[in-house]
């Protein structure tokens, strides 16, 4: 996790102490992304520490928005998109509950054309698979991290799986 310490860094947050005590610990500002050092030493962000959002290049979302967005093409009844755990891709990537019966690649294209018009092509999924549940944190919203680890369960059983291109 990222941390800022230097002489002009914030030192509070007005009338919000709550935030103030997640943000601000032992003189360190924590602006709450996930980072790593390139080869060429810059600094790179990589997401979002515990919240659901999606950033590429600077442009951040709010994952539960491509959620919803490929959720409302008829035929898919949920779904979670989350960021590519390969650290190769740029990507994002999504689950989708698919209702009994439907044409699984024919909705999938769908629902990625619904986030395209939407929101572009930089967010939208690159592929939408199938699963039978998403997986879900206590609270109900989609377990992002546990969707990338099974991605990445699935390449390490299947070393030839596409990640993208559906």
């Amino acid at each position: 996790e990222i941390r800022v310490r230097n002489s002009y860094c914030v030192t509070a947050y007005l009338f919000n102490q709550s935030g103030e005590m997640a943000a601000l610990k032992d003189d360190y500002f924590y602006p709450g992304d996930i980072g790593r050092f390139a080869e060429n030493g810059t600094l790179e962000i990589i997401a979002r520490a515990g919240r659901d959002v999606l950033n590429f290049d600077g442009v951040k979302l709010n994952a539960g928005v491509v959620d919803h967005l490929l959720a409302s093409v008829e035929g898919i009844i949920a779904a979670a998109a989350f960021q590519s755990p390969k650290t190769d891709r740029n990507e994002v990537i999504a689950f989708a509950q698919f209702a009994e019966g439907g044409n699984r690649i024919q909705l999938a294209e769908l629902a990625r054309k619904a986030c395209a018009d939407a929101l572009g092509a930089k967010i939208t999924p690159a592929r939408v698979w199938p699963i039978t549940a998403i997986p879900r944190k206590a609270d109900g919203t989609p377990d992002r991290a546990q969707c990338a680890a099974l991605i990445l369960e699935a390449l390490a059983a299947s070393p030839t799986l596409p990640v993208s291109n559906v």
